[in-house]
């Protein structure tokens, strides 16, 4: 077993996919405590480019997974290929980015090396005993857990968008390139038919700059008209928590949270939210959080620069009147 800790660096249409980059920047800060080598993993293939830019934030190492099979993606080829190399090489942690890639060939590799995983975590840390600690919201959002892979190897989890920076090395770095001929099938059950891009709501609002989000406070739908006035008087993207999502008020593209799109905005307005953990894992990392809540005890109003306590049935129009 290395001390290895290793990074899914997945792609999408030849390009890395932006998550990439800051789940290698925490890996490099893990490993300046562990020891080991930081491990890129592409599946695949990998162009100059994309080594390049696996090199520029720190991986030493970019294995490339390489078989006919993976041409194009199944959940199950990917697994198998990524068991294939973890048995092989085994890896200490393995990180993977929390995308609905990443979400589905996670569990099935865990499955397979007969590990353990943690979903969706807000930090990665280790406690003064030396053991990883994956940090995750649990029971509905309302702690966060504490957890440990005590004896079972590799330790793996995934993570969320805009959780962590992306930092450069900032030193010239070339990370040495293997290139392994995997064992992997292409799955019989699964054929791709078609290729459709990605909703361009979620796209906008995961690199939105100003963000107006909306809550289970919301009195009825209707309001929303409102508050998609007052966003775009401001030049915001509108989102909202998983309570509007779930009851079919607004699109799952647009929610934020752990189970939804986390941002990293200039400034994020919260109308009618609590604060539960999994929401505030979507958006803490904001440089500027106001909140608009009758309850000036809700957990949001703790982590928000500015808590404004009022009816948003007022606030937002007494406002709309200021923006003419």
């Amino acid at each position: 077993m290395s001390n290895d800790i290793w990074v899914f660096a997945e792609t999408n249409n030849g390009k890395l996919c932006d998550i990439v980059p800051e789940l290698l920047t925490k890996g490099r800060h893990l490993k300046a405590h562990k020891g080991g080598e930081l491990v890129a993993v592409v599946l695949g293939a990998a162009d100059e480019a994309v080594i390049n830019e696996l090199s520029e934030y720190g991986a030493d190492k970019v294995i490339i997974g390489e078989n006919a099979a993976l041409s194009s993606y199944s959940a199950r080829t990917y697994a198998q290929a990524m068991t294939d190399l973890v048995k092989k090489y085994e890896p200490e942690i393995f990180i993977i980015p929390a995308t609905g890639i990443g979400r589905e060939i996670a569990p099935l590799t865990m499955q397979a090396l007969g590990t353990g995983l943690t979903a969706d975590a807000l930090d990665l840390i280790f406690d003064e005993d030396g053991d990883f600690i994956q940090v995750t919201a649990g029971f509905g959002g309302n702690i966060l857990a504490h957890i440990c892979i005590g004896e079972k190897r590799p330790q793996m989890v995934t993570v969320c968008a805009k959780v962590f920076d992306a930092e450069p090395v900032g030193t010239p770095h070339t990370a040495n390139v293997v290139r392994d001929a995997v064992k992997c099938e292409k799955d019989p059950a699964y054929e791709l038919i078609k290729a459709v891009a990605a909703e361009t709501a979620h796209t906008q609002l995961k690199d939105a700059k100003i963000v107006v989000a909306c809550g289970r406070g919301i009195k009825k739908k209707d309001d929303l008209d409102m508050i998609a006035d007052f966003a775009s008087r401001i030049g915001a993207t509108l989102a909202c928590s998983r309570p509007l999502s779930d009851c079919g008020w607004m699109r799952h593209e647009s929610q934020l949270g752990q189970s939804g799109c986390t941002v990293k905005a200039e400034l994020i307005i919260n109308i009618g939210i609590s604060g539960s953990a999994q929401y505030l894992a979507g958006m803490q990392n904001s440089k500027c959080i106001v909140s608009i809540n009758t309850n000036d005890s809700a957990p949001i109003m703790a982590v928000s620069n500015y808590a404004i306590v009022a009816d948003y049935r007022q606030f937002i129009p007494a406002l709309l009147k200021k923006l003419h």
